[in-house]
């Protein structure tokens, strides 16, 4: 049995893809099983206002900015081992 890493299973998915020229068209995937085409009609999309998309970039922004201070600097600095010498 040919064993294959985890690492290399979404390479041979796209190569089999590639190499076989098959994709699934929205109708077949219509058509398969538990799929349902259309959403339902109580989810609709609502477009957010300029601002309020600014303002969660840059709140993300800030955020990991944060987290990367905290991780980088925020550390206390490590006193080198001071070596006791023998005095004879």
């Amino acid at each position: 049995m040919l064993k294959i890493s985890r690492l290399w299973m979404p390479l041979l998915a796209v190569t089999t893809v590639l190499a076989t020229g098959t994709t699934v068209t929205a109708q077949e995937m219509s058509e398969m099983p538990g799929h349902q085409a259309n959403p339902s009609p109580g989810l609709q999309k609502i477009e957010q206002p300029l601002p309020v998309k600014a303002g969660v970039i840059v709140g993300g922004v800030a955020l990991i900015g944060l987290e990367l201070w905290w991780f980088l600097f925020s550390k206390k600095k490590t006193q080198p081992a001071i070596e006791e010498q023998e005095s004879s």
